[in-house]
């Protein structure tokens, strides 16, 4: 998978969302955006789930917020779009 190149160089939460696309586990959860006591912080909260039902939950603050949960919606977006065209290209 692609990453843009705008989110290429952030933190940690970006890194640890790559796991998705390297391995078996899916999304299995993607809260929006809240923001904490001070306003200028906003938190986005992202729940992995492996396939042995182990749940991994990511948190990214400030401007990593917002690269974490792009990427996660691109990310989610794709593998869904890949599901239903695998789904619907073997009716066929």
């Amino acid at each position: 998978m692609v990453i843009p190149e705008n989110m290429s160089s952030e933190g940690n939460a970006i890194s640890k969302l790559k796991k998705v696309s390297e391995s078996n586990c899916k999304i299995e959860k993607i809260q929006p955006p809240i923001m904490a006591s001070d306003a200028e912080v906003n938190i986005v909260i992202v729940t992995l789930l492996y396939p042995d039902s182990k749940k991994e939950t990511i948190k990214a603050y400030r401007e990593e917020a917002v690269a974490l949960i792009s990427y996660a919606y691109i990310l989610f977006l794709c593998v869904a779009f890949l599901t239903l065209f695998n789904t619907e290209r073997m009716k066929i």
